[in-house]
């Protein structure tokens, strides 16, 4: 997968798989450092992980990152877009 993602000019990639039960555990393959995805999967980020509330949402595509100018999803389907959260709500 590190290949594949080095193919297409990314420089991290992760790919979670969420269990269909609540006592399974998630999988996750990814070249993030492990000190990393070690704290995020212990403290269960993906139960509250925008991008992966927005995967889960459907099969359309969609584009995230930092640009705070622009909604962090951006897709023409509305039932594929996801609003920005507001600086109240948003957590750091």
């Amino acid at each position: 997968m590190a290949r594949a993602a080095a193919a297409l000019d990314l420089l991290t990639f992760a790919y979670l798989s969420l269990p269909t039960r609540a006592s399974g555990k998630p999988r996750l393959i990814s070249n993030y450092p492990p000190r990393w995805t070690a704290h995020y999967l212990s403290n269960g980020y993906q139960t509250v992980d925008p991008v992966i509330a927005r995967a889960q949402c459907g099969g359309c595509p969609f584009r995230w990152g930092l640009n705070t100018a622009a909604p962090v999803f951006q897709n023409s389907s509305s039932s594929c877009s996801m609003k920005r959260p507001s600086s109240a709500s948003a957590a750091a």
